[in-house]
């Protein structure tokens, strides 16, 4: 027994993503992060509502749009105020326990959006190559369960890890190399035999990556049926600027996920993924779409009137 408590010794982790190295930096940081994180609530709230309420917002598309911003909340909600709270006081420690929650609340988060952006291309894919058969293909019942399988799989993925994680002693430095609790970074502060879960976040990984095709094929199947296509230049146009919208948040996602594997510890990666992207996404899709725009428009509209 008390082999296990000199081996356990560790009882909160410090995260220092953002160390005090330069203290005067402290206070913009945190107006920063601070309205970043504002915007992003805004932002994706409002575009929730809109999908929710606008009758011709109705459709698959906008359903999986709102998975999108009620994910993109959650994500900046798990990681943003405990980086406010840790720029206002220094050398706050974060329990084992609130770690592991918030490590599984990041993996899941992160691992269901990267789904459901490949389910977002395969409904485009649907939409511009199979315009016929598009309302029978994503009924319902299809959107249902893509969206289902995109929680479901990113929730069981993340409880993999996070029980992983759960069973190794922690001893010696508590120190984390993130502003938030990751995977890879509390494995390097674990006192025993990590293989098992370096194989897994491997396995894990090298499956997760086989999406990212999936989505290139399936713009490249769309661009391609949009040049052959012959409807209208306003159709064409409207595609190819829905489909730009799709393809710039996902280069946003890898590209950010791709700069937080290279850097090792978190940095700008880590910062844009959990803090720039939620906020940027709804800002992509309501410019870039007319029918968000409009949406908007019409709900002022009528707040005006009974104003």
């Amino acid at each position: 027994m008390m082999r296990w408590e000199n081996r356990s010794s560790v009882t909160e982790f410090f995260l220092l993503g953002f160390s005090p190295e330069y203290p005067a930096l402290q206070g913009v940081l945190f107006f920063l992060f601070f309205l970043a994180y504002v915007v992003t609530l805004q932002g994706n709230a409002l575009l929730f509502l809109l999908t929710c309420l606008e009758p011709r917002l109705h459709t698959p598309m906008y359903f999986f749009l709102a998975n999108l911003s009620f994910l993109d909340v959650c994500t900046s909600t798990t990681t943003v105020p405990r980086l406010l709270v840790d720029l206002l006081q220094p050398r706050q420690g974060i329990s084992i326990l609130s770690c592991f929650l918030q490590l599984f609340l990041v993996t899941a988060l992160n691992t269901t959006e990267l789904m459901l952006l490949t389910v977002m291309a395969y409904d485009r894919y649907v939409a511009v190559c199979c315009p016929l058969q598009y309302t029978m293909i994503m009924n319902r019942g299809m959107c249902i369960n893509l969206a289902t399988c995109s929680w479901v799989g990113g929730c069981l993925h993340s409880l993999i890890h996070t029980l992983l994680a759960a069973r190794l002693p922690f001893c010696g430095s508590n120190q984390v190399n993130q502003f938030f609790c990751n995977a890879p970074q509390l494995l390097e502060l674990s006192c025993a035999d990590t293989t098992i879960n370096e194989v897994a976040l491997l396995l894990t990984g090298v499956a997760l990556s086989g999406f990212f095709p999936v989505i290139l094929i399936s713009y490249a199947r769309i661009l391609a049926a949009v040049q052959r296509s012959r409807a209208a230049g306003e159709r064409r146009g409207k595609a190819l600027s829905t489909c730009a919208s799709h393809l710039m948040v996902v280069v946003m996602f890898y590209g950010s996920a791709a700069a937080t594997c290279l850097a090792g510890r978190g940095g700008a990666g880590s910062v844009f993924y959990t803090a720039i992207t939620p906020m940027l996404n709804p800002i992509i899709y309501s410019l870039r779409n007319q029918e968000v725009r409009g949406a908007w428009r019409k709900m002022t509209g009528r707040k005006g009137r009974v104003t």
